[in-house]
């Protein structure tokens, strides 16, 4: 009888080159590894990461190809909003498309800052994000402004997402960036009103020059502005030219105005007419510059017949 031969009888397969056997090894497993042959040896090893991530959590992958050089980003995104589970099936499925709707500037920004906004970005929804993107397609400052808040809560993201839009409208992005870097997260863990006060604001947007101006002096005061602004602005017929007064006034007198500015001033452009209104606002500022900010407050509270005189 012939010996028997040392060499194992294998099938065809089994001849194929190290790459083939890797393929079909990757193919069996799950067809998304199928789609990573297509990109850039660069991008493989962040796509392997990302895979094996979204598997851990037993979360779809979504199409490489879409992704693209945009991979890296959605991993730290993921990981900054981990271990939400939520979240991470909000951002996974929607991210190439949001991706998609942006124009370059605006793309660059948004890939830079997304993970930080990650952890908020459900806390948005699909509604506060489309208008978020569309702001940020507008001007890109305003992407960061917002993500600013993220680790905050859902009443607070929302509320500058709302500014944001507010501020783009208007052509005052500097007014949202200003308020980013004056009220800190740090604030409002201290403060009651501080925390409180976007969503304040975010009702009366056609007044943030004012509540900006305040914010940055005293948030409380500001806060408290705001929920007296929600009943003043209803239909007050002079609204541009009372706010326009009101800024001026925060400017020269600072939060100490904001009393009689949400008092007695409102009603004097229905009962003495918005010039001579805005002739004593006018005064009151120069009071202030001429002789300090007790003479001009004192003014402006009539205290004395000069200042009654004013408006009789």
């Amino acid at each position: 009888m012939p010996a028997r031969s040392s060499k194992l009888v294998t099938s065809s397969k089994y001849n194929w080159g190290l790459d083939e056997i890797l393929r079909a090894h990757a193919a069996e497993l799950h067809p998304v590894y199928s789609s990573m042959e297509a990109l850039p040896d660069v991008l493989r090893a962040e796509a392997a990461r990302l895979i094996d991530f979204l598997m851990a959590q037993e979360i779809p992958v979504p199409p490489l190809e879409r992704l693209g050089s945009a991979i890296p980003r959605l991993q730290a995104a993921l990981a900054a909003a981990h271990p939400d589970r939520a979240t991470l099936e909000f951002i996974a499925p929607r991210f190439a498309g949001w991706v998609e709707q942006l124009l370059p500037e605006a793309r660059a920004v948004f890939l830079e800052e997304f993970p930080a906004l990650a952890p908020a970005a459900r806390d948005l929804g699909e509604d506060g994000m489309a208008r978020l993107i569309q702001a940020t397609n507008q001007d890109p400052r305003v992407f960061a402004c917002v993500a600013t808040y993220a680790m905050t809560n859902r009443g607070i993201i929302v509320a500058m997402a709302s500014l944001a839009a507010e501020a783009v409208r208007t052509g005052r992005v500097d007014l949202l960036q200003s308020l980013s870097a004056s009220l800190s997260i740090d604030e409002m863990e201290k403060s009651r009103d501080a925390e409180r006060l976007p969503s304040a604001m975010a009702e009366v947007p056609q007044a943030l020059p004012v509540t900006v101006a305040l914010a940055k002096l005293n948030p409380s005061s500001a806060r408290g502005a705001c929920e007296r602004l929600k009943k003043i602005l209803a239909g007050h017929p002079h609204q541009a030219e009372y706010l326009q007064d009101f800024l001026a006034l925060v400017d020269v007198l600072g939060a100490q105005c904001t009393g009689a500015a949400t008092s007695d001033l409102p009603g004097y452009y229905v009962r003495h007419g918005v010039e001579p209104t805005r002739r004593f606002v006018g005064a009151t500022v120069e009071a202030a510059r001429r002789y300090g900010v007790r003479a001009g407050q004192a003014l402006l509270e009539r205290r004395t017949r000069a200042a009654k005189e004013m408006l009789p």
